[in-house]
């Protein structure tokens, strides 16, 4: 998963970005925060990106 430029920082923990949290939601069908953490570690440090990765599978579900 390759950022891209001007990508805001979504896990800053851990520096995951939000395409690539995009990109891993849209390539396994991710559903929850769950499988977000599992496929790609983020929010599995600090836990504070947790709003804005649930965030992030609203927006697809719209």
């Amino acid at each position: 998963m390759t950022p891209a430029k001007n990508d805001s920082v979504v896990c800053e923990c851990l520096g995951i970005t939000e395409s690539q949290v995009r990109q891993a939601v849209a390539r396994w069908k991710l559903c929850d925060l769950s499988e977000i953490m599992t496929k790609t570690e983020a929010g599995t440090g600090c836990n504070h990106c947790h709003f804005a990765l649930r965030r992030l599978l609203e927006k697809r579900a719209e």
